[in-house]
């Protein structure tokens, strides 16, 4: 995986900025073009080609509800996973944040400054600031009820009053606005970047699963403190009829809304999708239109919305079209149907490690980088044999601990917005599985390390080992895995791996990676050669 240094350019003219983001290998050397996002400013966004959206997403499904990793799990994967180290964010890990706590995390103090930073960016004017705060407070009154709702784990939100529910969300929410739009501004606020520990461990602090508030929660605040570089160009292309009430009006908040949700959205993927992959450098790309016509429950659910359409753009792309066996025959999955039963239990069933699949001579080679995020893993037809590929992944401390979390994510078994038979949801959890089976020995980390599919940031071998094998273990596949493409790349190597002509290849390849045994088999073969000639010779003499 490419590493995002922080190398990054600012070109103003005036209160047009754009931020210009260079992608690095692990050599320092750039490896992709650069990348500018832009928000502020955008000559060829004429304001109109932007999907119709409901005011709020909250209103439209209450079937998301935000669990706590259960003890058992906590266990397995350790707490450091799950429990934020720099900033908390909602009440599940607000005791750290007391002023009185001797564990308060070094973050929490950045959040009435980011406030009151945020209040300057949105009105120059200190002595409007109270109107504006009032106002945004009393719309996050209206919806407390849908927060509290929100968190499952009711013991967290029960004792808290409204309008303590109300503050803790106003400096959280302001503080993640703040964040992000320094980020896209390439600003790097003085007190958090002191040290490289701070940035780095507060991207992995948002994408924790329990240290989150409601994404509708930041669109509400964002609306009322839009940062006036962004409201102009909002305003621009909306257009203002000052105080009049007509339907126009009415039709034009509407849309303000719905751009401010836009603008936000491309501010969070930008941020929380640094490193993933490249992403569009047009806000009005199709990728941002089709994320924000979808309900995001918060920062992690983007970061798994992203993922996902990415690879459900095609939804063949990981599966072996006419995977046939050495002979040409078609594989028996081809030929004929199975039993249900017989289907389920192979769907469940391991694969052979990346050293076994090498040896069954299924090649595993790097993923494009350009083509996509961590799940693009494909199963195609070689010239000669199936190749298996596979993005590169960095295990570090950040990537271990983002994908723990989503893992548990899908793990909470939320429901779909639509169709569970067409949108599963065992995307990262099938993921997991499958490196768990790839990496089963130390032989198998060399493979991938040899192809460059594994970079090993993390420890030792066995270190990595143990981890694939903690994130499989108290999680369940839901069984419709093998819908999705990672699930249909699974079903392909179990077919290699089962396949008669596969496993003779693996063990006449034995024979020919041994020259030992490719003489004694050549010694053999000429052996019975000359015997078949002496008993020839002797049937028929001269």
């Amino acid at each position: 995986m490419l590493r995002t240094y922080n190398k990054i350019h600012i070109m103003g003219n005036g209160d047009d900025t754009t931020t210009e983001m260079v992608f690095l290998d692990e050599a320092g050397q750039q490896q992709l073009p650069e990348v500018r996002v832009n928000i502020i400013h955008d000559d060829n966004d004429d304001g109109g080609d932007l999907p119709p959206s409901s005011l709020s997403f909250r209103w439209k499904t209450k079937k998301y509800r935000l669990w706590r990793v259960p003890e058992q799990v906590r266990a397995i994967n350790k707490e450091e996973a799950y429990a934020p180290k720099f900033v908390s964010v909602g009440p599940y890990h607000r005791r750290h944040a007391g002023a009185g706590d001797r564990n308060r995390l070094c973050g929490e103090k950045l959040k009435k400054r980011y406030l009151h930073e945020l209040l300057r960016d949105v009105e120059p004017d200190d002595h409007k600031h109270g109107g504006i705060l009032q106002r945004c407070k009393s719309s996050l009154q209206e919806i407390v009820d849908d927060i509290r709702w929100f968190y499952a784990e009711e013991e967290y939100v029960r004792e808290m009053k409204d309008e303590e529910m109300v503050r803790m969300l106003l400096h959280d929410g302001c503080f993640i606005i703040k964040h992000l739009y320094n980020f896209v501004q390439g600003y790097n606020e003085e007190e958090l970047y002191a040290t490289r520990w701070s940035p780095a461990q507060l991207r992995i602090d948002l994408g924790m699963l329990e240290n989150q508030i409601p994404f509708f929660v930041l669109e509400e605040i964002f609306y009322h403190l839009t940062p006036r570089k962004l409201q102009r160009k909002i305003t621009r292309d909306v257009g203002d009829d000052g105080m009049m009430i007509t339907p126009q009006t009415f039709q034009r908040k509407t849309m303000m809304r719905q751009r401010k949700r836009h603008k936000l959205l491309v501010m969070a993927m930008w941020y929380m999708l640094k490193g993933w992959f490249v992403l569009p450098e047009d806000e009005s790309d199709e990728l941002y239109k089709l994320i924000a016509d979808k309900e995001v429950h918060h920062l992690l659910h983007l970061l798994h919305l992203a993922h996902a359409h990415l690879v459900n753009v095609d939804d063949d792309k990981g599966a072996v079209l006419g995977l046939r066996r050495r002979d040409g025959s078609a594989t028996n999955q081809q030929q004929q149907g199975h039993d249900k039963d017989d289907d389920d239990a192979k769907a469940k069933a391991n694969i052979v490690s990346a050293a076994q699949l090498r040896g069954l001579g299924v090649k595993i080679s790097k993923a494009p980088t350009k083509r996509g995020g961590i799940l693009d893993v494909r199963l195609r037809n070689g010239l000669l044999s199936p190749v298996l590929e596979v993005p590169a992944l960095t295990v570090d401390q950040g990537t271990v601990q983002l994908l723990q979390n989503l893992v548990a994510y899908e793990q909470q078994g939320t429901p779909p917005p639509s169709n569970d038979d067409e949108h599963p949801r065992d995307y990262f959890t099938t993921y997991a599985f499958l490196m768990y089976n790839l990496v089963s020995s130390t032989d198998d980390i060399a493979v991938l390390q040899e192809q460059g599919v594994l970079l090993n940031n993390f420890g030792s071998h066995e270190t990595i080992i143990e981890y694939f094998k903690n994130l499989c273990r108290g999680n369940q596949r839901s069984g419709t895995e093998e819908k999705t493409h990672i699930g249909k790349v699974l079903q392909g190597l179990r077919d290699c791996s089962q396949n008669k002509a596969y496993r003779y290849w693996a063990e006449a390849k034995k024979y020919m990676d041994s020259p030992v045994k490719i003489l004694a088999l050549i010694v053999s073969t000429l052996l019975a050669i000359s015997t078949v000639l002496q008993t020839t010779v002797a049937f028929y003499p001269k």
